[in-house]
């Protein structure tokens, strides 16, 4: 969410917003201790998108 303030980011990262949220989220569940193959299985990047909107 902090990349959506200001409207234009600090930083460049070359992917597009939702590829963005997708890789951080990703990224915060291995980092909560969470198995890669957990996180495979049961991480949508979809169903998260409309739980935001």
């Amino acid at each position: 969410m902090l990349h959506l303030r200001p409207t234009t980011p600090a930083i460049d990262y070359k992917v597009d917003r939702e590829e963005l949220v997708s890789q951080a989220t990703w990224f915060a569940l291995l980092g909560l201790g969470i198995k890669d193959e957990a996180v495979k299985r049961y991480y949508s990047p979809k169903a998260l998108q409309l739980l935001a909107s």
